[in-house]
């Protein structure tokens, strides 16, 4: 999707998905966020666990589309628990 451009349900993934990319992942969210459908409406659709999704949403909250990058994530992870364990 183009910035700007109005969210549709034809925008969202396609349900079964074996393959989460960072863009698949965010369009859902945002999908959520505005009203186009609800939480149970997405853990239903794409099969996910409650927990998977909420992880998703605190993602994307902290570090936008990057955080949803499985190999990106790691390194970001790995840094954090560097600086809590240097700083406490």
């Amino acid at each position: 999707m183009q910035s700007g451009e109005i969210l549709t349900i034809a925008d969202l993934p396609k349900a079964g998905l074996s393959r989460w990319t960072a863009a698949r992942k965010s369009t859902v969210i945002r999908a959520v966020m505005f009203g186009l459908i609800s939480t149970d409406e997405a853990i239903g659709r794409y099969e996910l666990t409650h927990d998977e999704f909420q992880e998703w949403l605190r993602s994307y909250a902290d570090y936008g589309r990057n955080g949803l990058k499985v190999t990106h994530k790691k390194p970001w992870v790995a840094c954090i628990t560097l600086l809590q364990v240097t700083l406490s």
